[in-house]
């Protein structure tokens, strides 16, 4: 039987020959996942032969990778903020550019706030919030029935479960009346024209309702915006994450609703990601 240390070198090579940019990465990860083994103690055991399972599991999973599917497709969890979130066939993969929005979010919430999340999708962002914040409440939504169930046992799993209360709408077509100190979310913002110059990873395996959105990608935010101060406490906040070709777009849509200290904030790359407004 190979050893792990075999099959790694094995897949890493079929991966570099197929220009997966984070060849090594990949077949470690795949490695771990279905041997059990967190990195040291990959390190220390990769001369062992392979179990006849774990070899035939490990050899399924990187067939998968060379197709493009993503490792937080092929494993079912994704690490955001620090935090190791489950994933489902109706949940974007959380992806680092949305931490801004989590930490615009814990800039803004006063103690002891609420706040609404809409569109949750795998939770990422309501519970980072709360994972940060236990002096906070919120509400997480979203339309998919199936987002909300991964949502829900994610909050269970990194224990904000009683601090977080799960709807499901379609924006705020089914929330009760009520006010919040803040409104977050990540909603679909891609044109339908601008599906070439998608990343194809994520055109093929995400969740087309979690992408597109009408309008040049502003149907969503339109909606949002529209409502947004039925929702807010006075002084409360509104904060979305955009594309990056957006921010004026999404501004114009915040201040013609009225709303004050409209701003967008840029990522780490120096792309506008965020646009924050006041009640």
């Amino acid at each position: 039987m190979p050893t792990y240390a075999d099959q790694l070198r094995v897949w890493r090579q079929a991966f570099v020959q197929q220009h997966i940019q984070t060849a090594a990465l990949d077949a470690r990860l795949l490695l771990q996942h279905v041997s059990g083994l967190d990195a040291a103690q990959l390190i220390t055991k990769d001369h062992l032969d392979m179990p006849a399972k774990e070899l035939s599991a490990f050899n399924a999973l990187c067939q998968r990778r060379l197709t493009g599917e993503p490792i937080a497709r092929i494993i079912g969890h994704k690490e955001f903020l620090g935090r190791d979130f489950i994933l489902n066939d109706d949940t974007l993969v959380p992806r680092p550019e949305t931490e801004l929005l989590v930490e615009t979010a814990l800039s803004k919430l006063p103690k002891d706030g609420r706040f609404i999340d809409l569109g949750t999708g795998s939770g990422a962002i309501a519970i980072s919030i709360l994972a940060e914040r236990s002096d906070m409440s919120g509400m997480a939504t979203d339309l998919s029935e199936n987002a909300l169930l991964c949502a829900k046992e994610n909050a269970e799993v990194l224990g904000v479960a009683d601090h977080l209360r799960f709807v499901q709408s379609d924006w705020y077509a089914d929330i009760e009346p009520q006010l919040f100190d803040l409104i977050v979310s990540n909603p679909p913002y891609i044109a339908v024209g601008e599906k070439a110059e998608m990343n194809q990873e994520a055109l093929q395996f995400d969740p087309e309702l979690a992408l597109f959105a009408a309008n040049d990608g502003l149907a969503a935010y339109v909606k949002i915006v529209d409502r947004a101060k039925e929702y807010l406490t006075e002084g409360g906040w509104l904060m979305v994450e955009i594309g990056h070709r957006q921010a004026r777009a999404v501004s114009q849509l915040f201040l013609s609703a009225g709303f004050q200290q409209v701003s967008s904030i840029k990522d780490l790359s120096g792309l506008d990601r965020v646009v924050v407004g006041q009640r």
